[in-house]
């Protein structure tokens, strides 16, 4: 097994329909952490939730079809992290984030 090592994790919950910069909110933030130098990230879309309004979204409802949560998640080192993290605040108008720590275990060739 590969060793372990200490890592953060940052988990972005936010709409579809948000954008940032005339583009979806949630491809921002993945451009900016890359521009930042961060390990990497994925983008989930998720098919069905509820926030802080309580309104449900999920496919089906002509009004929100395409208001589906999004969750964006970035693992790193803490620094790298908490630097997107700042930035976010000027990026998000309505979203949850979620931090923990958490250890990670790399395979394959080194990053050249």
């Amino acid at each position: 097994m590969a060793p372990l090592r200490p890592a953060r994790r940052l988990r972005l919950f936010v709409s579809e329909r948000e954008r940032h910069g005339g583009r979806p909110l949630f491809e921002a933030i993945l451009l900016r952490a890359r521009e930042l130098g961060l390990a990497g990230g994925t983008v989930f879309r998720g098919a069905m939730g509820f926030g802080r309004f309580t309104r449900l979204h999920r496919p089906g409802l002509l009004e929100i079809a395409e208001d589906l949560p999004i969750l964006v998640e970035i693992v790193d080192e803490r620094a790298k992290i908490e630097r997107l993290l700042a930035e976010l605040g000027a990026m998000v108008e309505h979203g949850v984030a979620v931090l923990d720590d958490v250890e990670i275990a790399l395979f394959g060739p080194p990053k050249p």
